[in-house]
């Protein structure tokens, strides 16, 4: 299918089962309901389950939130429909701070630059809260924090692939390897926020700071 078609399937099969629903609580019996809604779900999602999973994954990498929240409404539905979804998320962001902390791993071992694993970990879009840890870009990348409570509704199933996939990474990836401690990328990025600390947040607004702060707490 084409993005049109996908698009527009995905509008088709959401408005068919609020149609259904609504057609059942008119003219059929109420226990008529739970049947009727898992033989829809069986053919208008989980038969469509690898289009619309493979859909999602590209959503994903784009952040289309609002397609996102509309897959996401639609995988609600159906039991075993958040399984696929949720693994590909928990394992995409792994993936991406892996390869971010990959990129600097010399310039974070050799050079001690504190800062470079934080920037890092923000390029690539790869964040510890609901914004960029990078100060000095106005232009900061969404974090999938604020993706998930936005599309998935702060679904505690999401938040937990999120914090798995964050521990996973900081605990061992290239850096961790290299130094041959698995603390040791959270260990420059305490350093880096110690930095902060001491130099009074220079360069960094009082608010960022702060959230900042409390996003490297909540993480770690």
């Amino acid at each position: 299918m084409d993005e049109y078609t996908i698009h527009y399937t995905f509008i088709q099969v959401e408005t068919r089962l609020d149609e259904e629903k609504v057609r059942c609580e008119l003219y059929l019996h109420p226990p008529t309901m739970n049947p009727l809604d898992e033989v829809l779900c069986e053919v208008l999602i989980m038969e469509q389950l690898p289009a619309i999973q493979a859909e999602f994954e590209a959503l994903l990498k784009s952040d289309v939130v609002e397609e996102l929240a509309r897959i996401y409404t639609i995988l609600s539905r159906g039991n075993r429909a958040m399984e696929g979804v949720l693994t590909f998320t928990e394992n995409f962001i792994r993936t991406k701070g892996l390869k971010a902390i990959a990129e600097i791993k010399d310039s974070a071992i050799n050079v001690c630059a504190l800062s470079t694993l934080a920037r890092a970990l923000s390029e690539s879009n790869v964040t510890l809260g609901s914004r960029s840890i990078r100060a000095d870009d106005s232009q900061c990348p969404q974090a999938y924090d604020d993706i998930l409570d936005r599309a998935f509704g702060k679904d505690t199933r999401f938040i937990r692939a999120l914090d798995v996939a964050h521990q996973s990474f900081i605990n061992q990836n290239a850096v961790t390897d290299a130094a041959r401690s698995s603390s040791k990328t959270s260990e420059l990025l305490t350093r880096y926020v110690d930095s902060l600390l001491r130099k009074g947040g220079k360069n960094v607004e009082e608010q960022e700071l702060d959230i900042l702060l409390s996003d490297v707490v909540s993480r770690f």
